[in-house]
């Protein structure tokens, strides 16, 4: 049972539950803040499954999902469960930096070479928001994220060497060539109607942003508003304030990120909660058509709602992926 070993190794498990609500809206007050953990021992010889969570939850939502998958010898005997822990109030781009970061160090803490096999063999795993921010792992900004966020390149930006720093990390990005195959399970790629309705506008308004993440454009706004886009300053909240109105489908930064292709194999797992035609169907927070890509290797259609990771058939789709490739040549 990894959820045993989970409250063994970090005694994380009594009180991750109760931080759902404080970490949406007081996500500087999780002093553990964004952090990856694993879940079993180090094995070199181990792919890792690395699973990301989403809003309004904590990694406990994987407990079900790891003993669902890993009881099956064929995943435990290829597989090492890792799971990326973040306050789920941070913006959609601090919390994707944040995961691009924290792999690397715990990467780097595990495997300081990189050479093992399973620094080189890496599944990702995001429900909802977290599959936003998986997404950042498996595809190339370019300079689209940054031109919906500002009117002047990087180096022009009236701003000091740290804060360009921490904006620069959080709109650039490109695929990790460790990365080989992420699985999106009910994602918001064209976010989720809830988020820009009155009661999403009226639980952004309660979310309360740490300086040290909301300080660089809010200094921004305050001294120079005109680097901002015009878009952004339209919007009744700023794109890296909070991650409420990040998830609204008219986000600057969710439509440039709409535009930044997943080049890297993915698969979708969708729920659809009434039984009508996906098209028209939704899982109660995330309609088909937002969590629908067309460039997927596969999509399952499931049915239930926004939290149906733990269904039978999600389980079976997701042990399904994650099996295929063991029986491929590896390089």
């Amino acid at each position: 049972d990894y959820t045993l070993g989970w409250a063994r190794m970090f005694g994380l498990a009594g009180g991750m539950d109760r931080r759902k609500l404080p970490d949406v809206f007081r996500p500087g007050g999780n002093e553990a803040g964004p952090k990856i953990y694993r879940l079993a021992p180090w094995d070199p010889d181990k792919r890792i499954l690395l699973m990301v969570h989403g809003i309004f939850d904590t990694p406990q939502m994987w407990r079900g999902v790891v003993n669902g998958l890993f009881r099956h010898p064929e995943i435990a005997a290829h597989y090492q469960p890792w799971v990326f822990s973040w306050p789920t109030g941070l913006p959609l781009l601090p919390a994707a930096a944040a995961l691009r970061r924290e792999f690397d160090a715990a990467l780097a803490a595990a495997d300081p070479g990189g050479r093992t096999f399973a620094a080189r063999h890496v599944t990702v795993a995001g429900h909802s928001m977290g599959g936003l921010l998986a997404r950042t792992m498996t595809s190339g900004s370019g300079e689209a994220v940054w031109r919906a966020m500002f009117t002047l390149p990087p180096e022009e930006l009236p701003v000091d060497a740290d804060d360009r720093e921490v904006l620069r990390e959080a709109c650039f990005f490109r695929p990790d060539v460790r990365v080989e195959r992420v699985m999106f399970l009910c994602v918001p790629h064209r976010g989720s109607g809830i988020a820009s309705s009155v009661i999403g506008s009226t639980l952004a308004k309660l979310q309360d942003i740490p300086m040290s993440v909301a300080g660089p454009l809010l200094r921004l706004l305050t001294l120079n508003p005109e680097v901002i886009q015009p878009e952004v300053l339209g919007g009744a909240f700023l794109p890296l304030h909070a991650s409420i109105p990040d998830l609204s489908p008219h986000s600057p930064v969710l439509r440039a990120l709409q535009g930044c292709p997943v080049t890297t194999e993915h698969h979708s797992i969708i729920a659809l909660r009434f039984p009508w035609p996906a098209r028209w169907n939704s899982d109660g927070a995330v309609s088909w058509r937002s969590a629908h890509l067309a460039s997927a290797e596969s999509e399952t259609l499931v049915r239930g709602g926004h939290q149906s990771y733990t269904d039978r058939r999600c389980l079976e789709a997701m042990r399904r992926i994650l099996s295929e490739p063991l029986y491929k040549p590896v390089p």
